[in-house]
């Protein structure tokens, strides 16, 4: 849509992220406090209460300077298929700097805010991952169903040549994705198994020579 500058795609996101957020904060009763903070399991705790909990702690954080900084690296790279579990690692690494930075501020005699309680660090990290993912599939249909499209047309295309896809840049520079499923063997012993993969690929060449030699083609034709 036209606009009067350029569109800040990681703050939109972040706006709905914390939308939600606060959503499921103001729906908790807080009927689960006693519980949680007497160190309940929390695996016993009800699912919306535990989420209701987790998001008034998370409230501030994505609220604050730091919430397009939590799904940024996540909105990155949801153009190259980052999964639901690559997003929580991408998310929780951003929640473990946010309390680094907590912790250095009581260090040097502040006070402790803002420190998320370590307990639900892996469950915030997947509940704040799941409304991400959410909301980017949500916000760029057209762009996923491309991608999409994309993947299916370069999984054909090098299903019928045998061949992993490649292209050249506009500026002339040759790419090539030589992604190949190598063969692999289980090798039993009175020690261990393994399992070993061969570093050749099926037509007996090495994967690099193979590379080289599509390089060349591409810079050929």
């Amino acid at each position: 849509m036209p606009r009067d500058g350029p569109a800040d795609v990681y703050s939109e996101i972040a706006a709905i992220v914390r939308s939600q957020v606060q959503q499921h904060a103001s729906e908790y009763d807080g009927s689960a406090d006693a519980d949680i903070d007497a160190g309940a399991d929390l695996s016993r705790i009800k699912p919306d209460d535990l989420r209701g909990y987790v998001a008034r702690m998370l409230e501030p954080h994505v609220s604050g300077k730091s919430s397009r900084k939590i799904v940024k690296q996540t909105v990155m790279t949801s153009v190259y298929g980052v999964t639901h579990i690559g997003a929580k690692d991408q998310i929780k690494r951003q929640l473990v700097d946010i309390n680094d930075e907590a912790k250095s501020l009581h260090a040097r005699g502040g006070p402790l805010v803002g420190f998320i309680d370590e307990r639900f660090l892996s469950y915030a990290s997947t509940y704040l991952a799941q409304i991400t993912m959410a909301t980017i599939s949500n916000e760029f249909v057209s762009a996923k169903n491309i991608m999409k499209w994309l993947q299916e047309l370069c999984r054909v295309a090098s299903r019928l040549n045998d061949q992993p896809v490649m292209w050249l840049t506009p500026l002339g520079l040759p790419i090539c994705q030589p992604y190949s499923k190598k063969p692999s063997k289980l090798i039993r012993s009175a020690l261990q198994v393994c399992l070993a993969f061969s570093l050749f690929i099926s037509s007996g060449l090495d994967e690099l020579d193979v590379f080289c030699r599509l390089i060349s083609r591409l810079l050929l034709t």
